[in-house]
């Protein structure tokens, strides 16, 4: 399938990714929006588990007075995932009623 580059654009919004970001191009993000039937929420959520999975390796750590809580990096993307995960397959009518496509 053939998105817009607004769709395009709205993904990388979605996912706080750079347009010109070396991983995520019009390309793959076409490849997962068409393995989730061009659910943008569905392929934001994909993209925050992937991003929360290349973090995951952090850890926290106390340096010269500082505690550093890398583990927040991890629990935020994995939150961003759930909520797009949450919204997948539903869009809102024109009425304001959620429902299943």
């Amino acid at each position: 399938m053939t998105y817009t580059p607004q769709q395009l654009n709205q993904l990388r919004r979605m996912t706080a990714l750079a347009t010109d970001d070396p991983i995520y191009t019009d390309d793959l993000l076409t490849e997962m929006l068409d393995n989730r039937s061009g659910d943008l929420n569905a392929a934001a959520s994909d993209i925050w588990d992937e991003k929360a999975a290349e973090v995951a390796g952090s850890f926290d750590f106390d340096a010269d007075g500082g505690d550093y809580k890398r583990s927040q990096l991890v629990a935020q993307y994995r939150g961003e995932a759930a909520k797009y995960r949450s919204r997948a397959g539903f869009e809102l009518d024109p009425m304001g009623a959620d429902y299943v496509l």
